[in-house]
């Protein structure tokens, strides 16, 4: 799934209940903060990939994109599967990371793979130690990093 602008639109209107896989590539757009009514609206997600492999410079999202009254129900009935792909080590993607991990009660695996240019920045012991430190909700989670 592109995100487009006019995609972020439709996936806070449209009940996506049968939807059980879904892969993401982020575009220009402010994709971040049409995510949670998104999982809302996906009730039986179990495998959520977000790729940021094509993603030049991921957009900045508000600073209330996962505020919400409530959690979405697949984060605490069925997302076992998280994968991160183009981890640059960006506020927004810390962001992403710190919200799955410490929302999703089922999670079994959460795998995230670093961007090349990760691995020259001089803060990436910093930033893989963060990134092991935020804390689960799912205490049987693995947390595998790949590069």
């Amino acid at each position: 799934m592109l995100l487009t602008d006019e995609m972020i639109q439709c996936c806070s209107t449209i009940k996506f209940s049968r939807l059980t896989k879904c892969k993401i590539f982020p575009s220009d757009s402010e994709w971040m903060d049409s995510l949670v009514p998104f999982l809302q609206n996906t009730p039986n997600l179990n495998f959520l990939i977000v790729d940021y492999t094509f993603t030049g410079r991921p957009p900045i999202a508000s600073s209330s994109w996962s505020e919400s009254n409530y959690d979405p129900k697949c984060l605490s009935t069925s997302l076992e599967k998280f994968e991160l792909i183009g981890y640059g080590g960006r506020d927004e993607e810390q962001e992403l990371v710190d919200y799955i991990l410490t929302k999703s009660i089922c999670l079994e695996t959460a795998k995230i793979s670093l961007r090349s240019t990760f691995l020259e920045l001089e803060d990436k012991d910093t930033r893989l130690e963060e990134l092991k430190a935020i804390p689960r909700a799912s205490i049987t989670s693995q947390l595998l990093l790949k590069t």
